[in-house]
């Protein structure tokens, strides 16, 4: 079996452990498990805190990014919807963000991951925004006209 002395925080084997457990214990309290906004806030803060103290974020980002990924999904009421009817950003941001953060990391300024995540996420939309506007959209307006009517 697991001997506490093998943990080793560097072990992905663990860290996934670690999270799945996690969120059976989010489950099975999920009556109890309060959505306030000041604790979604404390979580982040000390998930923004815990990116520059290295060790910690191993022990922070189960428990913490696990309560503010709840809180976005279930908690605030945020209407996307009108903006989700007519715009479509998801390939956009899949296909740029990841160079998006690759460019910011060669700077030595922003190799910090929230730092690089801070800057990375508006930029990356906002070539999604162009691409979806110029490109994609564009083309499938094109499919739709050049399908022959069934």
């Amino acid at each position: 079996m697991f001997a506490a002395s093998t943990f080793n925080g560097n072990n992905p084997f663990y860290l996934c452990l670690i999270c799945f457990a996690v969120g059976a214990i989010f489950w099975l309290w999920r009556d109890k498990l309060p959505f306030s906004n000041r604790a979604a806030l404390g979580c982040f803060v000390l998930l923004a805190i815990a990116t520059q103290l290295g060790a910690w974020l191993l022990i922070l980002l189960p428990v913490c990014g696990g309560y503010c990924l709840l809180w976005f999904a279930y908690g605030p009421t945020i209407n996307f919807a009108k903006f989700a009817d007519k715009t479509d950003l998801s390939y956009g941001t899949y296909l740029y963000g990841c160079p998006v953060q690759q460019l910011l990391a060669m700077s030595v300024a922003w190799r910090q991951p929230f730092l690089n995540f801070i800057l990375a996420v508006p930029i990356s939309l906002c070539i999604a925004g162009i691409s979806w506007y110029f490109v994609e959209k564009p083309f499938l307006d094109l499919k739709k006209r050049l399908r022959k009517p069934e």
